[in-house]
């Protein structure tokens, strides 16, 4: 059956004390660590303004378990990174001005019949988050291309429970969770030329 004829909630708000897969974050800082071919490396500090949670849950909750176990610890369970994509207000993203605070020129959606193909999540690599505004979220976009981790020790810090706003339901979660695992195991075939 197609999800848009579940009658499930899209967003729950479930504050609680650790991540989930499909949360929804929003006003993070990253670190991003810049190479110069010679001059070694930098890191710079970026504004995400949105970003949802991939890493599965059942990981998430093992690496969760494990952080407050004291004594007999099993750190297999432990995560060394968080796999996050960020999620971009679409009145930016078919601007096309969604990444200019990183001097990065990215394509306008003009195209009705293409953002219709976004919009009801047809297009491969994008994904579309629907608005609620009375949870205070708007319209957004993931694109799968752009995705990030953030080490384990920084996840677990104050700031995160603080930038959690609301969660996907499950079923939206696992749909979001499967398009993305199928987009980076897509296979790219070379353009074949006639002789």
């Amino acid at each position: 059956m197609p999800l848009d004829r579940i009658e499930a909630p899209y967003y729950v708000c479930n504050p609680r004390t650790r991540l989930q897969q499909g949360d929804l974050l929003r006003d993070l800082t990253v670190s991003e660590v810049s190479v110069a071919s010679t001059e070694g490396a930098s890191v710079d500090k970026r504004p995400v303004p949105y970003c949802v949670v991939l890493s599965q849950d059942c990981d998430l909750l093992h690496d969760f378990n494990s952080s407050l176990a004291q004594g007999d610890r099993n750190d297999d369970k432990t995560l060394p990174a968080f796999l996050f994509c960020p999620a971009y207000r679409t009145e930016f993203f078919r601007a096309g001005t969604h990444l200019e605070d990183q001097n990065k020129t990215m394509r306008r959606i003009d195209s009705n019949k293409e953002w219709e193909k976004i919009a009801s999540n047809q297009s491969l690599r994008y994904h579309y988050l629907e608005r609620r505004d009375d949870l205070q979220v708007p319209e957004l976009v993931v694109d799968f291309k752009h995705y990030f981790t953030i080490p384990r020790p920084l996840v677990y810090r104050e700031e995160f429970r603080k930038s959690y706003f609301v969660t996907l339901e499950i079923l939206y979660r696992d749909h979001l969770s499967s398009r993305f695992a199928h987009y980076l195991s897509r296979i790219g075939l070379p353009e074949l030329t006639s002789p």
